[in-house]
């Protein structure tokens, strides 16, 4: 991008001249039609601020009566503290013509900057020409073929040969008293003068670009018999060094990071020219010194892990791209994100419900414990997960943990109900209880039964059966309530048969007798009461029955009657 300059210019000591815009000279003939400082006598002063691009600044001077001679008149140029580099001064004692430059390092990144062009020394009619140009650092006048400079001209013509880079430029300016006029070259350059301007002098510049290497022949002549002052130098393309590269920061990135800034540090990069290249192609990139460039790395570069060639690019002439540099944009590790599952019972099978883990990326999980599994009860106790991305080339693996609290289950062990006649004893066996809420394989082989009705001795009545103290596997994971059975003591059953009797008709009733013939009875238990028959004293048979006997509560008596007969009284007479 080439140098614009807005030229600021007082001429003498009063009268402003409008602001004037270099730009852009493509090619160095474009310079502007006449002069940008002028001054009859004194010093010679004019401001340009640098605008932008990074092109050289080119002054080309002309005067007439130099008074000093040639060690009388001075040229200098400065531009923020920098003198400007001269490229020739063709001096006689009467006429100079003066061409310099401001190299490229003195104007990149100094945009805003002012170049202050000063001619110091006693002398008359002094015009400048400014402009800007794209060419190296040359600064050996054309010579002619036999190696002598072709400048203080006394007769005409001016000619050659002339010894010329290819596509460099030829710049010559000339200086005279009136009545002579530059009439025509065979080699045709642009020229720009105000000969007219005073008509007591004349001056001007002209350029060429020459297209050969080699030389050529520019045949000036001129009308008049005064001298003329000429001076040729060539400025050549420019022709950028290879940038080189030694180092990057950062160096490594990773997969869906955003836009950020690269800064890569080396030597020779050339300001507005230069650019930072990933993979070869062009990023949007900032000069901020020959040994440092910034480029922005857009997030789009930073979708694919891998190692990325960072290089400087400064295009022909010369040039060339710098050795390479590696980004490393690693793999990103997915986000997981699985909150804490609410508590669960135990016994409660492991589901979508708990093992609900979702990444920031397509992939498959596998839980531990995995799907359908029961956990034992107990708090916080690790569900994981480990993820594989679907896009192993530009993800890791990953995987989370979270916590669960597995409530314990509820179980009931109730103890059976059961009965017993009135002194039987009982002997519980571990048969005797029935578990409800157990999970899976757990059991319970044993539990304490007690109750105080089964001895022997317990009346008939109902009496709670304990249980207590259970005895199985896995049974930590519940929390126990115990039921409590009921014992029941049913009535004894016992029947009496009463035995048969009898007498003669007149005797005296005998004792009656009965018999114990189903059931027994319990340790010092007794019958009380006794038996009876019929009343009735004749011949006949008569109920015998149970009377006043009994047995208490604690039996249930069945009674078989007897029979008692009253037999006919034998009489002898």
């Amino acid at each position: 991008m080439l140098l614009a300059l807005v030229l600021a210019v007082t001429v003498g000591i009063a009268m402003p001249i409008p602001a004037y815009a270099i730009g852009v000279v493509a090619p160095l003939d474009a310079w502007p039609a006449t002069p940008q400082m002028t001054a009859t006598t004194g010093n010679l002063a004019g401001t340009f601020s640098v605008t932008a691009g990074t092109n050289r600044l080119l002054v080309v001077l002309v005067c007439d009566y130099d008074s000093g001679g040639s060690s009388g008149q001075t040229f200098t140029a400065s531009y923020g503290g920098r003198t400007l580099t001269q490229a020739f001064l063709q001096n006689d004692n009467r006429r100079q013509t003066w061409i310099g430059y401001l190299r490229e390092a003195d104007i990149a990144s100094r945009i805003g900057d002012a170049v202050t062009v000063a001619v110091t020394g006693t002398h008359t009619q002094v015009r400048g020409y400014i402009a800007s140009y794209s060419g190296v650092d040359q600064t050996v006048p054309v010579t002619a073929a036999s190696g002598v400079h072709i400048n203080n001209v006394n007769n005409q013509p001016i000619g050659g040969p002339l010894n010329v880079n290819a596509g460099g430029y030829g710049i010559y300016g000339w200086s005279g008293t009136a009545g002579r006029t530059r009439t025509g070259d065979t080699e045709t350059y642009t020229e720009h003068s105000d000969v007219n301007n005073p008509l007591t002098f004349n001056y001007g510049v002209a350029s060429k670009a020459f297209a050969a290497t080699g030389t050529t022949n520019p045949l000036v002549t001129w009308s008049g018999n005064n001298r003329v002052s000429v001076s040729f130098i060539t400025l050549n393309p420019d022709s950028y060094p290879v940038p080189t590269t030694t180092g990057i920061s950062p160096t490594t990135k990773t997969v869906g990071d955003a836009d950020f800034t690269l800064t890569v540090d080396g030597t020779d990069f050339v300001s507005g020219v230069s650019v930072v290249r990933l993979d070869g192609a062009d990023r949007a990139t900032t000069f901020v010194s020959s040994t440092q460039l910034t480029a922005m790395i857009p997030a789009g570069d930073l979708t694919t892990a891998g190692d990325k060639t960072i290089t400087v690019f400064t295009p022909a002439p010369g040039g060339g791209t710098s050795n390479a540099q590696i980004l490393t944009v690693d793999k990103a590790t997915p986000t997981i994100t699985w909150a804490d599952p609410s508590d669960i019972v135990y016994g409660t099978a492991l589901s979508s419900t708990q093992l609900c883990a979702t990444a920031s990326v397509p992939g498959t999980f596998v839980y531990t414990p995995d799907f359908g599994a029961l956990l034992l009860a107990g708090n916080s106790q690790t569900l994981h997960v480990d993820f594989t991305p679907t896009d192993t080339v530009n993800y890791t693996n990953a995987f989370n943990d979270v916590t669960i609290n597995v409530n314990k289950a509820s179980l009931t062990i109730t103890a059976d109900d059961c009965g017993k006649a009135y002194g039987d004893t009982v002997s519980f066996l571990g048969t005797e209880f029935t578990p409800t809420g157990l999970v899976g394989s757990d059991n319970v082989t044993s539990v304490s039964l007690t109750s105080t009705g089964v001895g022997a001795s317990a009346a008939v009545g109902t009496y709670d059966i304990v249980v207590s103290a259970a005895v199985g596997i896995g049974l930590d994971n519940y929390e126990i309530t115990y039921e409590n059975g009921t014992l029941t003591v049913m009535a004894r059953d016992i029947a009496v048969t009463a035995d048969d009797n009898g007498k003669t008709y007149g005797d005296s009733d005998p004792a009656l007798t009965y018999q114990i013939t189903s059931g027994s009875l319990v340790g010092s238990d007794a019958f009380t009461g006794a038996i009876a028959r019929e009343t009735g004293e004749d011949v006949g048979t008569y109920a015998i029955q149970q009377g006043t006997l009994t047995l208490g509560g604690n039996y249930s008596l069945t009674f078989i009657e007897g029979v008692f007969t009253v037999t006919v009284r034998d009489i002898e007479v």
